[in-house]
């Protein structure tokens, strides 16, 4: 597991916005520490030494208790 980003903020259409450790591949499966599956990437957008990601959740519900945590490439 390669470690992607932190959880910045979510947008207003649900996605998860997240500054990024470098740029990940669209599509990529994007997981949380305890390895369950949390979406996929949708976006990469901004400086390419740290872009921005979004990710669309994999559920529909997402909450803001999920800003500020790690997220990892699987």
């Amino acid at each position: 597991m390669r470690r992607l980003g932190v959880i910045t903020d979510i947008t207003y259409s649900g996605l998860l916005l997240v500054r990024a450790e470098f740029a990940p591949k669209r599509g990529e499966v994007v997981l949380d520490p305890r390895k369950r599956r949390v979406g996929a990437v949708a976006r990469v957008f901004g400086p390419t030494k740290a872009p921005f990601v979004t990710i669309r959740p994999s559920e529909k519900k997402t909450t803001l208790d999920l800003i500020g945590s790690e997220l990892f490439l699987g």
